[in-house]
C-alpha cells in the first residue's frame, strides 16, 4: 500500500522497496578529510588508531603517492582502526562511523 493507502507495486516513490528490503546507507553529515605524502601511511596508522570509534562522522583518507601499493591502504589502515576501513567508491554515499581511503588512480 502506498502512503494513501493505494495498493501498491512494492517499491517507493524513490525507488527503494516498501517492506524488508534495507535502506540505503545515508551520506554522513560531517566529515573529516586527511591528506598525507611521504610517510602518510604510518602517521594514518597513528592517528586512526587514536580515534574514538564511536565517532559519528566519515574520515576520507587521500595519501598522496605513487599509485603502487595504494590499493592496499585500506586493509593497512583497517588493521589498526577502531572504525571499519574501506575504498571508497564512485557514487556511493561517504558513511558516518566508517573510514573512506580514496581509491588509487
Amino acid at each position: 500500500m502506498d502512503e494513501r493507502g493505494r495498493p501498491g507495486d512494492g517499491r517507493t516513490e524513490r525507488g527503494g522497496a516498501e517492506h524488508g528490503a534495507p535502506a540505503a546507507p545515508a551520506p554522513a553529515r560531517r566529515a573529516v578529510v586527511v591528506g598525507a605524502s611521504a610517510g602518510g601511511p604510518a602517521a594514518l596508522t597513528r592517528l586512526l588508531a587514536a580515534l574514538d570509534p564511536d565517532l559519528d562522522m566519515a574520515v576520507v583518507v587521500v595519501n598522496h603517492v605513487g599509485s603502487e601499493g595504494r590499493d592496499m591502504l585500506a586493509s593497512i589502515l583497517g588493521r589498526s582502526s577502531g572504525l571499519p576501513v574501506g575504498t571508497a567508491q564512485e557514487r556511493r554515499p561517504v558513511e558516518a562511523k566508517k573510514v573512506h581511503v580514496a581509491p588509487s588512480g
